[in-house]
C-alpha cells in the first residue's frame, strides 16, 4: 500500500491515530507541527534505506600525476628536477650561491649539485641518490624514502621531516653541522675518520635516536635519548 505524503502532510489529525490527544497539547498548530516533522523524517529515512548515499572517500594521486614529463629547468634562481625515473646521469653544474635546487618526485635516480648553493631541498623522492659539493644555508628533506645523501664540502643545516631509510655522508669539513629530525625513522649519518688516522678508513655510521625519555625539572621539560 502506497501512502501520498502529501496527503499526510495536509491532515492534521492522522498523527492522533498514533498518539492519544490528551498526549498533546491542546493546541491545533502544535500538532500540526509535530505531525509535518515526524512524517518529513519519515521520508528521510525511507529516501535513505532504499537508496544508498554514496560519500566521498579519500583517494590517492591520480594515475595522470605519475605521467608527468622529467625535466630539469632553472626558473629564476631555482633550478627545478622533477619527475625522473631510472636516470643516474642527472648533473646540475652551472650554478650559483644566490641558487636554490629543488629535487620532486624522482625514482630510482641519481642526481648531482656541483658548485656552492644556497639550498638544496629532496621531496617526496624514493631510492635516490644525491650528491651535493656545498651548501651555504640548508639541505631539506622531505617525505623521502630510501635515500642516500652526500655532502663533498660543507653544509651548515640539515633538516629531515616524515622520511625513513636514509644515509646522508658527512665530509671532515661538515662535522659541525646542526641536525635537525622530526617524524622520521632509520636514518644513519655516516663520517670519515678524523684527518691523520691510520688504519680503517671506513665510514663511521651512527643512527639518529628514535626512542626518548623526558623530564620535567624545574618547571621544563628535559628530553634524552634512549
Amino acid at each position: 500500500m502506497t501512502v501520498s505524503f502529501a496527503w499526510l502532510l495536509s491532515s492534521p489529525l492522522i498523527f492522533e491515530e498514533f498518539m492519544p490527544s490528551s498526549c498533546l497539547p491542546n493546541c491545533f498548530c502544535y500538532r500540526t507541527h509535530v505531525f509535518r516533522s515526524f512524517f518529513i523524517f519519515a521520508a528521510f529515512v525511507s529516501a535513505c534505506s532504499a537508496k544508498k548515499i554514496d560519500y566521498p572517500t579519500p583517494t590517492g594521486p591520480t594515475q595522470s600525476s605519475f605521467n608527468k614529463p622529467a625535466r630539469t629547468a632553472l626558473e629564476g634562481n631555482k633550478w627545478i628536477v622533477e619527475n625522473y625515473s631510472d636516470n643516474q646521469s642527472i648533473v646540475i653544474s652551472d650554478t650559483s650561491i644566490d641558487q636554490t635546487v629543488y629535487i620532486y618526485g624522482c625514482k630510482n635516480s641519481t642526481i648531482q649539485v656541483k658548485g656552492k648553493v644556497n639550498v638544496v631541498t629532496m621531496d617526496c623522492c624514493t631510492r635516490c641518490g644525491i650528491a651535493v659539493d656545498s651548501v651555504v644555508s640548508t639541505i631539506d628533506i622531505v617525505n623521502s624514502r630510501s635515500f642516500a645523501f652526500q655532502i663533498f664540502q660543507i653544509t651548515p643545516i640539515i633538516t629531515i621531516d616524515k622520511s625513513e631509510g636514509g644515509q646522508i655522508y658527512l665530509s671532515r669539513e661538515s662535522l659541525g653541522v646542526d641536525i635537525l629530525t622530526s617524524k622520521s625513522s632509520a636514518i644513519n649519518f655516516l663520517f670519515p675518520p678524523a684527518e691523520g688516522t691510520t688504519g680503517d678508513t671506513d665510514f663511521t655510521e651512527i643512527p639518529v635516536p628514535e626512542h626518548f625519555k623526558s623530564n620535567i625539572v624545574s618547571g621544563r621539560i628535559v628530553t634524552m635519548p634512549v
